[in-house]
């Protein structure tokens, strides 16, 4: 399944403002990356994201990926994930 662009976007938009109690927008467009950011975080995961098998198959691997990495993670930080979801800060 190839979820599609605008409900790709809204679905991690609700999951990282569930996470990080905060308002994310979909920003700075990338050929490799979508890229979300709120007031204090900015997060950019790769497009392969998009071919998922489900929702909960999406949900479970950003949610795994942000909770692997959660000590790194700071307030006025981006954070790269690469497609099998190592953490980079550019």
């Amino acid at each position: 399944m190839y979820m599609e662009i605008v409900k790709f976007n809204e679905f991690v938009i609700k999951l990282l403002e569930a996470k990080f109690e905060q308002s994310f927008i979909q920003s700075d467009l990338s050929p490799r990356h979508y890229s979300f950011s709120s007031q204090d975080f900015d997060f950019s995961f790769p497009v392969g994201l998009r071919d998922v098998e489900s929702e909960n198959s999406l949900r479970d691997k950003i949610t795994r990926w942000l909770n692997r990495s959660s000590e790194e993670i700071k307030v006025n930080g981006h954070y790269l994930f690469d497609s099998t979801g190592n953490m980079y800060l550019p």
